[in-house]
């Protein structure tokens, strides 16, 4: 195989070099391939960067640095819409570098997916990671987003070789529906992505496995759009759907051999769940519950054996050869032996997934924050397990490593089969009763308050456009008396765990404190029980609070942990607390949390300035 740390480059014009090179010219024409942001542009054309706004094209175009792409995104004349933010930005993307077990130092190609985290989620496995792009401002993106190295983002012409030798990666990762979109009507749209394909099996190293994505035409015809997808699709692409739905037949003729499908729900731009095919219809079994007809119908079609029918996307891991071991996923090695059941893997809402495993669940970043993170978070596991709060951790939380990752281990619960959100609000209410009304201390004497006077703090709240709330709270707030003690820091139904035996238990302890203000778990407790049920923003909740408009058990014991505050003064702390928690490196990482952020801080805004006279 090829040097992996820098591989030889081919120019168009037959030319060799090293992208490693401090001057990326081809010695044979002289072409100077480098752009100013390390992209180097071998294509002569370029693709449209479809289904994305041209005003986010031409931000990824002239941006220099990612601080400046991020303001535009969320501060610029015209802000991003959130949707858009997440389609390109959410970390589940990220959750297919965990089909593949690269051990550190593995060469691996990321070839025009689209999912702007891959890349950042390889790297963080150790693997040496290059992103090759058919659309120059899509990849533009990615590399001014998660710190690309230079010479390996690379701009490709769509047909022509890719400029590799041989068996240079260990792993390549590839979309058919996406090289689909990006052909859209053409003629030669089989022979192009069938080329694609072929020069996937070129690259890839004799043992080396490909992550390709497909898509079932067969969802098309069930959704919306359903009369526009059968005028598109022909009968022998259905035909094709039906013998195959997870569509490997362009693999098969390019040299491919499919040894594993994985399939992912619910849909392309989330992939929360893959779930291995041979697990799918238990899947769907335990986890989509006949809420509706629709879910009804899929519950039937999935117990009559048309559970492979049933996906929108996969994910196939192909072999150049159908001999070898069958190749397992970093949740397999992870988990347990290959004697155990194939293990689902979840992609949750931060920069990692969690893998349910036969014994163990299992939380895995995928980024160096994200690391750090899940770390920190048994630690403070441990630490709660100390306190009052002792009552809901979970015993054995631990951190593994697995080559260059360390990830958190904890015991599986078996949750009750009937556990709703009323159950899961008791269980809230339970907890604050269990921590009491904690010891009076003096606001200042608190962790949140050391956070808030701290550079970081201001430079989260100045993010945020939270500067007036931070120094209304500075100026008034120091020498409050409040209740103080032990808090969760994220206190809401969703992280309650209802076993079958035994009481609840908390989940996701990374922001644990042991001594600050307990409002800041009951305000915020009540805050996202109002938002729950009433469907309302976390500005509207907040307020719902300060005008004593929410009800219930939850709300009544917040306000008995308020000691000298007001209520709006109490708003204002929670959200300054939450405004810490989502700034850097979440502004860059996701920018589509600050939006509602920024509306709570206006409104408390407008509440805390004092009334204008006349």
């Amino acid at each position: 195989m090829a040097d992996k740390d820098a591989p030889a480059l081919r120019c168009p014009c037959g030319g060799r070099w090293s992208p490693a090179a401090r001057d990326p010219v081809c010695p044979a024409c002289g072409r100077r391939w480098g752009d100013e942001v390390g992209i180097l542009r071998l294509a002569e054309g370029d693709e449209p960067w479809h289904d994305v706004p041209a005003y986010v094209r031409d931000a990824a175009l002239r941006a220099a640095g990612p601080d400046a792409l991020v303001a535009e995104m969320v501060d610029g004349d015209e802000p991003w819409p959130g949707d858009v933010l997440r389609r390109l930005l959410h970390p589940a993307g990220g959750a297919a570098a965990t089909l593949v077990p690269l051990t550190p130092g593995s060469a691996v190609l990321d070839l025009g997916t689209g999912w702007s985290t891959l890349a950042r989620a390889l790297s963080t496995f150790g693997a040496e990671v290059t992103s090759a792009d058919w659309v120059y401002a899509r990849l533009r993106l990615e590399a001014l987003m998660n710190d690309a190295p230079a010479g390996r983002a690379l701009h490709l012409d769509l047909g022509r070789p890719l400029p590799w030798p041989d068996e240079t990666f260990d792993a390549v990762f590839v979309d058919t529906a996406e090289v689909r979109s990006l052909l859209g009507d053409r003629s030669d749209a089989d022979a192009v992505l069938g080329g694609v394909l072929t020069e996937v099996r070129r690259v890839l190293a004799a043992d080396g496995v490909a992550v390709v994505r497909t898509h079932n035409p067969l969802s098309d015809l069930a959704g919306p759009r359903g009369l526009a997808a059968r005028r598109r699709t022909r009968a022998r692409e259905l035909w094709a759907a039906l013998r195959s739905p997870w569509g490997d037949t362009a693999l098969r003729a390019a040299g491919l051999r499919t040894a594993r499908v994985i399939v992912a729900l619910p849909t392309r731009e989330a992939w929360r769940w893959l779930v291995p095919q041979e697990r799918l219809r238990e899947h769907l079994r335990a986890h989509l519950q006949p809420s509706s007809p629709r879910r009804r119908a899929v519950r039937l079609a999935a117990a009559a054996g048309g559970a492979p029918w049933l996906a929108r996307d996969y994910f196939l891991l192909a072999r150049r050869t159908a001999a070898g071991a069958r190749p397992r996923t970093l949740g397999e090695v992870l988990a347990g032996t290959s004697e155990q059941p194939a293990p689902v893997t979840m992609a949750l809402s931060d920069a990692r997934v969690a893998v349910h495993g036969a014994r163990d669940f299992l939380k895995v970043p995928l980024s160096a924050e994200q690391q750090e993170a899940v770390a920190a978070e048994v630690r403070k596991t441990h630490q709660a397990a100390g306190t009052a709060l002792g009552a809901f951790t979970l015993d054995g939380a631990r951190v593994e490593r697995w080559g260059a990752v360390a990830y958190a281990v904890y015991p599986v619960v078996t949750p009750r089969p009937s556990a709703d959100l009323h159950a899961a609000r008791a269980a809230l209410q339970e907890v604050l009763r269990e921590v009491g009304g904690g010891e009076d201390a003096l606001l200042r004497e608190t962790v949140f308050w050391a956070r808030l006077v701290s550079p970081r703090g201001e430079a989260d709240a100045a993010g945020a456009r939270a500067r007036a709330v931070r120094e209304h709270v500075l100026a008034t707030c120091a020498d409050a008396t409040v209740p103080v003690g032990p808090t969760h820091g994220d206190l809401h139904a969703g992280n309650v765990l209802l076993p079958v035996t035994g009481g609840p238990r908390l989940v996701d302890w990374n922001r644990f404190e042991a001594n600050n203000p307990l409002l800041l778990d009951g305000v915020f407790a009540a805050a996202e029980e109002f938002r729950a049920a009433y469907r309302g923003t976390f500005a509207e909740a907040l307020l719902a609070f300060v005008d004593g408009t929410t009800d219930g058990l939850t709300a009544g014991r917040a306000r008995a942990l308020l000691g000298d505050l007001r209520p709006l003064e109490a708003a204002a702390i929670v959200y300054l607390d939450r405004v810490m928690t989502y700034g850097q490196p979440r502004r860059r990482y996701r920018p589509w949390t600050l939006p509602p952020l920024q509306r709570a801080g206006e409104a408390l805004e407008a509440r805390l300035a004092p009334p204008r006279e006349g």
